[in-house]
């Protein structure tokens, strides 16, 4: 439970200091990307393509593990490890070790191809909190044709059922889908797997243009939704969602849910985002962005603590003038829905959502 208040309270420290135009002491999350090195060459992704690694730059893990102590002491309660494919690093283990010493919760994102028995003997040894695998297909072909790695539909779902088994409800194991205009058909068909396999939850994020996920951009005509795709999204998501909900698993918030629909019909929804307050993103060379999505270089851990980079003049600057490149078309739930938790009206309106939430936090505290 005092993780829970100590949440809560850095979440009211956010909303009061932003009203004000401040900011927290520490962000509530941290995204790390141990490695851009990626098993596959997904359609949608940038990220790991041939000739844009050089692994002689990246973070030793002795740094993380320090920049770790650094985040506690600020408050930081969730640190999301993604990729590139973290699987492929071997300072990954006592990265999640140190995190969980520390309190602080670990979210793996994988695409599940590398999570073999061996993976999931070590990271339940490890202790990791939840496990988030890539999947956007639920046919071969699909599979393969968005992923780029031909025949990994089988073992990927094989190694989802192994590691929901051998958990036995100790981590948090679902799917991340990315929706794109072609695989709108396959949303249904992704809740029902879920839900046969025994995973705990099912969440959805549109598939958006630029830096880092691919070279388009959102009025090119393979990104676009058409106003019957639109429609059908709409009407999938929500079917989608019902079964989820019946078969008490969890999934996104209906306002985020919405709020995809009018992203895929070209509103503009970035005005109530968060990051760089509730969030910070650090690449595998040691640079620190606002998220994800924003490229502009702040500070590196490397040569600087990384409180001194949230609280510098550049941080600052960037909190008070978004890029409206990067956050102009943008609607990832790791950003819309944790804005949306500053929100008291939220809760209220989904107490179903957050009552879910508190339940995933309360498993990763018995387990610790």
């Amino acid at each position: 439970m005092n993780t829970l208040l100590e949440m809560a309270l850095l979440c009211a420290e956010t909303k009061i200091k932003t009203a004000w135009g401040g900011y927290p002491h520490g962000p509530l999350i941290v995204y790390l990307c141990p490695t851009e090195l990626c098993n596959f060459r997904c359609k949608m992704c940038t990220i790991g393509r041939p000739g844009t690694i050089d692994r002689t730059e990246e973070l030793e893990t002795g740094r993380i593990l320090s920049l770790l102590a650094e985040l506690q002491k600020c408050g930081t309660k969730i640190l999301a490890l993604w990729g590139g494919e973290p699987l492929t690093t071997t300072g990954l283990i006592p990265i999640i070790e140190t995190a969980r010493s520390l309190g602080i919760h670990t979210y793996l994102t994988t695409n599940g191809y590398l999570l073999d028995a061996e993976w999931r003997r070590m990271l339940m040894a490890a202790g990791v909190d939840t496990i988030s695998v890539s999947l956007d297909h639920t046919a071969a072909e699909g599979h393969d044709n968005l992923r780029g790695k031909p025949g990994a539909l089988d073992r990927i779902v094989a190694n989802l059922r192994a590691s929901t088994y051998e958990s036995k409800g100790r981590m948090n194991i679902g799917i991340n889908m990315l929706v794109n205009k072609d695989n709108i058909d396959e949303i249904l068909k992704m809740a029902r797997l879920a839900n046969e396999i025994g995973l705990k939850w099912l969440k959805f994020n549109p598939a958006l243009p630029g830096y880092p996920f691919n070279d388009m951009r959102f009025d090119d005509p393979d990104m676009r939704f058409s106003p019957d795709d639109v429609a059908r999204f709409g009407q999938a998501v929500e079917e989608a969602r019902k079964l989820l909900l019946q078969s008490g698993m969890y999934t996104n918030s209906r306002p985020f849910l919405q709020g995809m629909v009018k992203h895929f019909a070209g509103q503009n929804l970035s005005k109530g985002c968060r990051a760089g307050f509730l969030s910070a993103n650090i690449s595998s060379r040691g640079d620190v962005t606002i998220c994800t999505r924003d490229n502009r270089i702040l500070g590196n851990i490397k040569n600087m603590p990384f409180l001194e980079v949230w609280n510098s003049a550049p941080f600052q600057n960037a909190r008070r003038h978004p890029n409206r490149e990067a956050c102009r078309h943008c609607w990832q739930s790791c950003y819309a829905e944790a804005s949306y938790r500053l929100n008291l009206s939220f809760h209220i309106k989904n107490l179903g959502t957050s009552l879910q939430e508190l339940g995933f936090t309360n498993l990763a505290q018995k387990k610790k």
